[in-house]
C-alpha cells in the first residue's frame, strides 16, 4: 500500500518547548495496549507514576488522567516530556507520537496529513506556496484496486480540488463555485451561522469572544486579496481530511460545504492577526470536536431540506 502526503508534510517538526498551545493538555491522553505493556514492564524511575496515572477509561481502554491543572502529568514545566527524556521517543503512546497528524484509508492508499489544531503544523500548511498535491511517502508495492463508490469518491474530489487549485480567479469564486456546480451544499453567509456556533460545546471562551465578532464578507468579497493562498491551503486541507468520511454516510456534498463554511469562517476571523493562530483555533474548537462537526453537518442538511441558503 502506499502512503501519500501533501507536498509540505516532509518539511513538519514538533516544536516541542518552543509551542505556546501544548498538544500534552485539555484532554485525557490514549494509551494503547502495547505501550501500556511496556509502561508496565518498565522499572526505572518513572515506573510507580506511569502505573499511578494510568485508569480504566469504561470503554475497553486505557487514559493517562491529566492534573488539576488539566496538563498530563509527564509534562514538565518548560514542555518537554519526561516519557521522552527518560525512556525516549519510541516510548510515547501511539496517539503522542502520531499527533497532529491525521490519516484516511483506501483500497489502494493510505493518505496522511497535518491538523491544524497544531500550531506549527498550521504555520507549515498556510504558509505553503506550492499546491497541496500529495506525493508518495512510502510504497510497499502492495495494494488492493479501488471499489466502484472509491472511483467516484476520487472523481468528486479531483473535481473539487481543482476548482480550489484555479488560482485564475479570486478564492471566495472558487468557493462560490462549488456550490454552483453542485459539489457542495449552500451555507450561505458565515454571520447567519454565529448563534449556530456559539450553541456549540467549546474549550477556549475566546473563541466566543471571537465568533461574536465575525461578520460577512463586504462588497469587495469576491476580489482576490493577500490571503487567498492560505485560505487556499485551508480549504484543500478541509476537503482532504473530512471528505472521505463520506464513503461510510454518503454526507459527500454536506462534508464539501463544510470546508466551504470552514474556510468562509476563517477567512472573516483573519481578518485581523495571525492566520495560522485562527486556524489553529478553528481547528481545536469545531474540526477535532466528535461533537461540533456532525452537529454543524446536520445543520447543513436540515437547511438544504428547508430550501434555507
Amino acid at each position: 500500500m502506499r502512503t501519500l502526503v501533501p507536498v509540505y508534510y516532509p518539511s513538519f517538526r514538533c516544536i516541542a518547548s518552543a509551542c505556546r498551545h501544548t498538544c500534552c493538555a485539555g484532554w485525557e491522553i490514549g494509551v494503547d495496549e502495547f505501550s501500556r505493556e511496556r509502561y508496565l514492564e518498565y522499572s526505572g524511575p518513572l515506573r510507580g507514576e506511569l502505573k499511578e496515572w494510568m485508569r480504566d477509561d469504561g470503554e475497553g481502554g486505557w487514559v493517562f488522567r491529566l492534573r488539576e491543572d488539566g496538563r498530563c502529568p509527564f509534562l514538565r514545566e518548560d514542555g518537554l516530556c519526561r516519557i521522552i527524556l527518560e525512556m525516549g521517543e519510541g516510548a510515547l503512546c501511539d496517539i503522542c507520537a502520531d499527533h497532529p497528524r491525521w490519516r484516511n484509508f483506501f483500497s489502494d492508499r493510505e493518505e496522511m496529513g497535518l491538523g491544524l489544531t497544531c500550531e506549527e503544523a498550521a504555520r507549515v500548511v498556510l504558509n505553503e506556496k506550492r499546491k497541496a498535491v500529495m506525493i508518495t511517502l512510502s510504497d510497499d508495492g502492495e495494494e488492493e484496486p479501488l471499489s466502484g463508490d472509491e472511483e467516484a469518491f476520487f472523481a468528486f474530489r479531483d473535481r473539487a480540488l481543482g476548482i480550489l487549485w484555479d488560482r485564475e480567479i479570486p478564492l471566495a469564486r472558487r468557493l462560490e463555485k462549488l456550490e454552483e456546480e453542485g459539489l457542495a451544499l449552500r451555507t450561505g453567509e458565515v454571520s447567519r451561522w454565529r448563534e449556530r456556533l456559539l450553541s456549540l460545546e467549546r474549550l477556549d471562551e475566546n473563541w466566543a469572544a471571537a465568533l461574536e465578532k465575525t461578520e460577512s464578507p463586504g462588497e469587495n468579497a469576491g476580489e482576490a486579496g493577500e490571503k487567498d493562498l492560505p485560505l487556499e491551503q485551508a480549504a484543500v486541507y478541509f476537503v482532504m481530511r473530512h471528505l472521505s468520511a463520506a464513503l461510510e454516510d454518503g454526507l459527500v456534498r454536506e462534508r464539501c460545504a463544510l470546508a466551504v463554511l470552514l474556510t468562509r469562517l476563517l477567512r472573516a476571523l483573519a481578518r485581523d492577526g495571525d492566520i495560522a493562530e485562527w486556524a489553529r483555533m478553528l481547528s481545536s474548537e469545531i474540526e477535532y470536536s466528535d461533537e461540533n462537526v456532525p452537529a454543524i453537518l446536520e445543520w447543513i442538511r436540515a437547511d438544504e431540506e428547508a430550501g434555507a441558503h
